[in-house]
């Protein structure tokens, strides 16, 4: 590690008395940056309201934060006293391990720490242009919507099948019925014609599925169709 990256001893801290040691170790935070995360964690809330990047004092090169609290510096010993407050918050399930920048200053302020004016100003304007943002986005979607509306998916499938698949229905009703017809097809025989099958399914099946109106006539009907349906398709 060179020197110019190692992080300033008291020594060198004194030696320079118009500098702090959050200055000459470059530890200040971007507030604009950080107002517009989604969130924070609790340490990065504590080290924000400090004026302290948490990123630079805890994963920079060299134990920034550690040389801080051994030369007893601050801000960061009040850092120290107020992490503890935050450990003992989120064991005691009051405060989440992340929240949203203006939830964090609130939980901060209900706790009587200090938090920079700068930073609170700038956490209030990302919050309104996002809410901003969001009513906008929500006014095209339901623009969007009226001039493109969703299908309604329950009335498509109780609307009433196309032509083709009303044929289909049709065709497959006359090929039943000449199924019935055939001597080599069923356990009961021969029909002798149409109306012996539509009396046939009338009997066996109109008590079991009284819903579907399966009346001799009505089957004969059916089976009317179907035959057009068939000599259509030659």
């Amino acid at each position: 590690m060179s020197d110019d990256k190692k992080p300033l001893n008291a020594e060198e801290v004194k030696a320079k008395p118009h500098r702090t040691f959050i200055q000459l170790n470059k530890l200040e935070p971007d507030y604009s940056h950080w107002a517009k995360a989604t969130s924070w964690t609790c340490t990065e809330m504590i080290f924000l309201v400090n004026g302290v990047d948490p990123d630079k004092a805890l994963a920079g090169k060299g134990d920034t934060y550690g040389n801080a609290l051994k030369y007893h510096f601050e801000p960061f010993i009040t850092i120290q006293k107020q992490l503890k407050l935050t450990d003992r918050a989120q064991n005691d399930e009051v405060l989440p391990s992340r929240n949203s920048p203006l939830s964090s200053i609130s939980w901060c302020q209900s706790k009587q720490i200090p938090v920079p004016f700068e930073l609170l100003s700038l956490c209030v304007d990302a919050t309104k242009h996002k809410l901003a943002h969001d009513e906008v986005l929500e006014e095209l979607k339901k623009n969007a919507e009226e001039l493109d509306p969703k299908p309604n998916v329950k009335a498509l499938k109780d609307k009433e099948p196309g032509e083709d698949a009303m044929k289909n229905r049709n065709r497959l009703a006359a090929i039943l019925k000449d199924m019935l017809l055939d001597p080599a097809v069923g356990k009961h025989g021969v029909f002798k014609n149409q109306e012996a099958i539509a009396n046939y399914i009338h009997t066996n099946y109109d008590e079991k599925y009284p819903d579907k109106k399966l009346t001799a006539s009505g089957i004969q009907d059916i089976f009317a169709l179907g035959n057009k349906a068939l000599k259509d398709t030659e």
